[in-house]
Protein backbone atom coordinates (compact mmCIF):
# COMPACT_ATOMS: atom_id res chain seq x y z
CA UNK A 1 0.00 0.00 0.00
CA UNK A 2 1.16 3.47 -0.77
CA UNK A 3 0.60 6.07 1.97
CA UNK A 4 -0.45 9.63 1.16
CA UNK A 5 2.48 11.96 1.02
CA UNK A 6 2.19 14.71 3.64
CA UNK A 7 2.81 18.35 2.86
CA UNK A 8 3.55 20.55 5.85
CA UNK A 9 3.30 24.34 5.67
CA UNK A 10 3.36 27.17 8.15
CA UNK A 11 0.58 29.71 7.56
CA UNK A 12 0.48 33.45 8.40
CA UNK A 13 -0.49 32.75 12.01
CA UNK A 14 2.48 30.42 12.52
CA UNK A 15 0.22 27.39 12.59
CA UNK A 16 1.54 24.22 10.99
CA UNK A 17 -0.91 23.01 8.36
CA UNK A 18 -0.70 19.44 7.18
CA UNK A 19 -2.14 18.39 3.88
CA UNK A 20 -1.91 15.23 1.85
CA UNK A 21 -0.57 15.68 -1.65
CA UNK A 22 -2.19 12.52 -2.93
CA UNK A 23 1.07 11.76 -4.59
CA UNK A 24 1.98 8.11 -4.48
CA UNK A 25 5.52 7.08 -3.78
CA UNK A 26 6.67 3.75 -5.13
CA UNK A 27 8.68 2.42 -2.22
CA UNK A 28 9.80 -0.56 -4.24
CA UNK A 29 11.84 1.61 -6.60
CA UNK A 30 13.85 3.19 -3.78
CA UNK A 31 16.70 1.64 -1.83
CA UNK A 32 16.01 0.23 1.68
CA UNK A 33 17.54 3.18 3.56
CA UNK A 34 15.39 5.62 1.56
CA UNK A 35 12.34 3.44 2.25
CA UNK A 36 13.07 3.60 5.99
CA UNK A 37 13.59 7.36 5.80
CA UNK A 38 10.29 7.86 3.96
CA UNK A 39 8.46 5.58 6.39
CA UNK A 40 9.95 7.43 9.37
CA UNK A 41 9.09 10.77 7.80
CA UNK A 42 5.51 9.62 7.22
CA UNK A 43 5.26 8.38 10.81
CA UNK A 44 6.71 11.67 12.09
CA UNK A 45 4.19 13.65 10.07
CA UNK A 46 1.38 11.51 11.46
CA UNK A 47 2.58 12.34 14.97
CA UNK A 48 2.75 16.02 14.05
CA UNK A 49 -0.74 15.88 12.55
CA UNK A 50 -2.07 14.14 15.69
CA UNK A 51 -0.33 16.76 17.85
CA UNK A 52 -1.90 19.53 15.78
CA UNK A 53 -5.37 17.96 16.12
CA UNK A 54 -4.83 17.58 19.86
CA UNK A 55 -3.80 21.23 20.08
CA UNK A 56 -6.94 22.29 18.20
CA UNK A 57 -9.05 20.19 20.55
CA UNK A 58 -7.28 21.69 23.57
CA UNK A 59 -7.81 25.17 22.07
CA UNK A 60 -11.56 24.48 21.72
CA UNK A 61 -11.68 23.24 25.31
CA UNK A 62 -9.78 26.34 26.43
CA UNK A 63 -12.31 28.60 24.67
CA UNK A 64 -15.18 26.72 26.37
CA UNK A 65 -13.43 27.06 29.73
CA UNK A 66 -12.86 30.79 29.12
CA UNK A 67 -16.57 31.22 28.35
CA UNK A 68 -17.47 29.33 31.52
CA UNK A 69 -15.02 31.46 33.47
CA UNK A 70 -16.61 34.66 32.09
CA UNK A 71 -20.07 33.34 33.01
CA UNK A 72 -18.83 32.40 36.50
CA UNK A 73 -17.27 35.87 36.89
CA UNK A 74 -20.57 37.50 35.88
CA UNK A 75 -22.42 35.33 38.39
CA UNK A 76 -19.84 36.16 41.05
CA UNK A 77 -20.22 39.89 40.34
CA UNK A 78 -24.03 39.57 40.57
CA UNK A 79 -23.71 37.56 43.80
CA UNK A 80 -21.35 40.18 45.25
CA UNK A 81 -23.78 42.95 44.28
CA UNK A 82 -26.67 41.01 45.85
CA UNK A 83 -24.57 40.41 48.98
CA UNK A 84 -23.68 44.10 49.16
CA UNK A 85 -27.34 45.06 48.70
CA UNK A 86 -28.36 42.55 51.36
CA UNK A 87 -25.70 43.87 53.75
CA UNK A 88 -26.99 47.42 53.19
CA UNK A 89 -30.57 46.26 53.82
CA UNK A 90 -29.48 44.44 56.99
CA UNK A 91 -27.73 47.63 58.12
CA UNK A 92 -30.93 49.62 57.49
CA UNK A 93 -32.98 47.06 59.41
CA UNK A 94 -30.52 47.14 62.32
CA UNK A 95 -30.74 50.95 62.39
CA UNK A 96 -34.54 50.75 62.30
CA UNK A 97 -34.45 48.17 65.10
CA UNK A 98 -32.27 50.46 67.22
CA UNK A 99 -34.64 53.37 66.59
CA UNK A 100 -37.73 51.32 67.43
CA UNK A 101 -36.09 49.79 70.51
CA UNK A 102 -35.12 53.26 71.74
CA UNK A 103 -38.64 54.55 71.14
CA UNK A 104 -40.17 51.59 73.00
CA UNK A 105 -37.79 52.02 75.94
CA UNK A 106 -38.65 55.74 76.13
CA UNK A 107 -42.37 54.96 76.06
CA UNK A 108 -41.92 52.33 78.79
CA UNK A 109 -40.03 54.82 80.94
CA UNK A 110 -42.75 57.44 80.38
CA UNK A 111 -45.53 55.08 81.37
CA UNK A 112 -43.69 53.20 84.10
CA UNK A 113 -44.52 55.78 86.79
CA UNK A 114 -48.19 55.80 85.83
CA UNK A 115 -48.21 52.02 85.72
CA UNK A 116 -46.76 51.80 89.24
CA UNK A 117 -49.49 54.12 90.52
CA UNK A 118 -52.19 52.11 88.74
CA UNK A 119 -50.79 48.84 90.09
CA UNK A 120 -50.78 50.28 93.63
CA UNK A 121 -54.37 51.47 93.15
CA UNK A 122 -55.44 48.06 91.87
CA UNK A 123 -53.72 46.40 94.86
CA UNK A 124 -55.60 48.68 97.28
CA UNK A 125 -58.91 47.97 95.56
CA UNK A 126 -58.16 44.27 95.66
CA UNK A 127 -57.42 44.40 99.39
CA UNK A 128 -60.65 46.32 100.04
CA UNK A 129 -62.57 43.81 97.91
CA UNK A 130 -61.01 40.91 99.84
CA UNK A 131 -61.97 42.46 103.19
CA UNK A 132 -65.53 43.11 101.97
CA UNK A 133 -65.77 39.61 100.53
CA UNK A 134 -64.53 38.05 103.78
CA UNK A 135 -67.21 39.98 105.70
CA UNK A 136 -69.87 38.84 103.22
CA UNK A 137 -68.60 35.27 103.43
CA UNK A 138 -68.79 35.35 107.25
CA UNK A 139 -72.31 36.77 107.08
CA UNK A 140 -73.30 34.13 104.56
CA UNK A 141 -71.82 31.36 106.70
CA UNK A 142 -73.75 32.70 109.71
CA UNK A 143 -76.96 32.83 107.66
CA UNK A 144 -76.35 29.28 106.45
CA UNK A 145 -75.67 28.08 109.98
CA UNK A 146 -78.80 29.85 111.26
CA UNK A 147 -80.87 28.44 108.42
CA UNK A 148 -79.55 24.97 109.15
CA UNK A 149 -80.42 25.36 112.83
CA UNK A 150 -83.88 26.63 111.87
CA UNK A 151 -84.25 23.71 109.47
CA UNK A 152 -83.25 21.27 112.19
CA UNK A 153 -85.77 22.86 114.59
CA UNK A 154 -88.47 22.82 111.91
CA UNK A 155 -87.74 19.17 111.16
CA UNK A 156 -87.95 18.30 114.85
CA UNK A 157 -91.28 20.15 115.20
CA UNK A 158 -92.56 18.50 112.02
CA UNK A 159 -91.63 15.06 113.34
CA UNK A 160 -93.37 15.83 116.64
CA UNK A 161 -96.51 17.04 114.87
CA UNK A 162 -96.42 13.98 112.57
CA UNK A 163 -96.21 11.66 115.57
CA UNK A 164 -99.07 13.53 117.25
CA UNK A 165 -101.19 13.28 114.09
CA UNK A 166 -100.47 9.55 113.86
CA UNK A 167 -101.50 9.12 117.49
CA UNK A 168 -104.65 11.17 116.96
CA UNK A 169 -105.44 9.20 113.79
CA UNK A 170 -105.06 5.89 115.67
CA UNK A 171 -107.28 7.18 118.47
CA UNK A 172 -109.79 8.38 115.91
CA UNK A 173 -109.82 4.93 114.30
CA UNK A 174 -110.33 3.28 117.67
CA UNK A 175 -113.10 5.74 118.56
CA UNK A 176 -114.76 5.23 115.18
CA UNK A 177 -114.57 1.48 115.62
CA UNK A 178 -115.95 1.74 119.13
CA UNK A 179 -118.75 4.06 118.02
CA UNK A 180 -119.53 1.72 115.14
CA UNK A 181 -119.84 -1.19 117.57
CA UNK A 182 -121.98 0.88 119.95
CA UNK A 183 -124.30 1.93 117.10
CA UNK A 184 -124.64 -1.64 115.99
CA UNK A 185 -125.42 -2.72 119.51
CA UNK A 186 -127.99 0.08 119.81
CA UNK A 187 -129.67 -0.99 116.56
CA UNK A 188 -129.78 -4.55 117.75
CA UNK A 189 -131.39 -3.44 120.97
CA UNK A 190 -133.99 -1.44 119.12
CA UNK A 191 -134.75 -4.31 116.86
CA UNK A 192 -135.03 -6.68 119.76
CA UNK A 193 -137.25 -4.39 121.73
CA UNK A 194 -139.70 -4.03 118.89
Amino acid sequence: AYPDALDARIDDKNVVRLETTRTWIDLQSHPADVKKLIQRSTADWKVIRQYHEDQNEQHDKLIIMQKRLKTAKKKTVKAEEATKSLAERIGELEDADKTISGFIENEIRKHQGGLKEKVAEVKERLKAFQVLQEAKNKELLFDLSTAKDRGDIANTILEMKTEELRRLFKESLKNTERLGKELQAERLRKELST
